[in-house]
């Protein structure tokens, strides 16, 4: 996993000097990833298993925003929405 945090910043710090199509590659493996870890629930608080649903859910936001330019629809969609942003080049926001 790009982030073993799960932090949605820490994500996007790692990604953002890739071009879109690896952006979107890289977002819906690190998702998937997260969504089978999901799986082995034994081995994940339940605090965990939430924290890793909000993160798969920002990663599947961002792969929206990307490909369709949707606002994020995640616990805090004002600075998600900025942290996407980050990633765009100059004038395309």
């Amino acid at each position: 996993m790009i982030s073993p945090s799960q932090d949605i910043r820490e994500f996007i710090r790692a990604i953002e000097d890739k071009d879109y199509l690896s952006m979107i590659y890289l977002a819906d493996d690190e998702a998937t990833a997260v969504e089978r870890s999901l799986y082995h629930t034994d081995a994940y608080p339940d605090k965990k298993k939430t924290e890793s649903e909000k993160y798969a859910n920002q990663l599947k936001s961002f792969i929206a925003f990307l490909r369709y330019s949707i606002k994020p629809h995640t616990s805090d969609p004002e600075s998600d929405y900025q942290l996407f942003q980050s990633v765009l080049e100059p004038g395309e926001a």
